[in-house]
């Protein structure tokens, strides 16, 4: 089958956590199915319906699982530790973190948004369109990639033997006389200083038509 095996210190990390559910004999075979197609750097390799299929080659005809339950049960995969584990990909992993974070967290519901719709304008650094589709400022765009910044795209890679690699930050988050301040690298993102049409297009009025989606 197409299921591969993850680490084992992942493996071992996610089947212990995975022990302490309440679940049926036939979820639990489920469970540790789609733990061991879990690869490396956490994500999930192989597709609910070849869980599936693999679960129900080893079980009695009248056991068989349905994929409904196949999902069921990674929802609860993906509520383990590492957070992120399990996810299918970035987005889905990015939003499994955040739904770990605490609902006050800052700029918790724009970030997001970013991830459900504009993840790859995020990746490509079109900021300028980010800014004007959601109507924040450059201000709200720099704590929404902060936030992004300090979540893990593979979250998997800390119980690997290889060395987490880490991007250049965008932006830096220092705490300043008691308050948190979020700065913009200028190595990293040397084009994300605002030129004269990128400062009076935010000015606009959000009703303006070259700010409208």
């Amino acid at each position: 089958d197409n299921v591969r095996g993850s680490s084992g210190s992942l493996r071992e990390h996610l089947l212990w956590q995975v022990n302490l559910l309440q679940l049926s004999e036939l979820d639990r075979a489920v469970a540790v199915a789609l733990v061991d197609a879990i690869n490396d750097d956490g994500y999930l390799d192989a597709s609910l319906e070849e869980i599936r299929d693999a679960v129900n080659a080893g079980e009695d005809a009248e056991d068989s699982v349905e994929l409904d339950e196949v999902a069921a049960v990674l929802k609860q995969i993906q509520a383990l530790d590492p957070a992120g584990v399990g996810a299918r990909d970035l987005k889905e992993c990015l939003l499994l973190q955040f739904r770990q974070l605490p609902p006050e967290t800052p700029a918790l519901a724009v970030a997001k948004r970013v991830c459900e719709e504009f993840l790859d304008a995020l990746g490509s650094r079109e900021y300028a369109m980010i800014m004007r589709r959601l109507k924040i400022d450059q201000e709200a765009l720099k704590e929404v990639i902060a936030l992004i910044q300090t979540l893990n795209p593979r979250p998997g890679s800390q119980y690997g033997d290889e060395p987490s690699e880490y991007l250049v930050p965008d932006v830096f988050v220092r705490k300043s006389r008691g308050r948190w301040k979020v700065e913009l690298n200028p190595d990293s993102v040397p084009h994300v200083r605002i030129n004269p049409y990128y400062a009076s297009m935010i000015r606009r009025a959000d009703n303006s038509p070259d700010n409208s989606p």
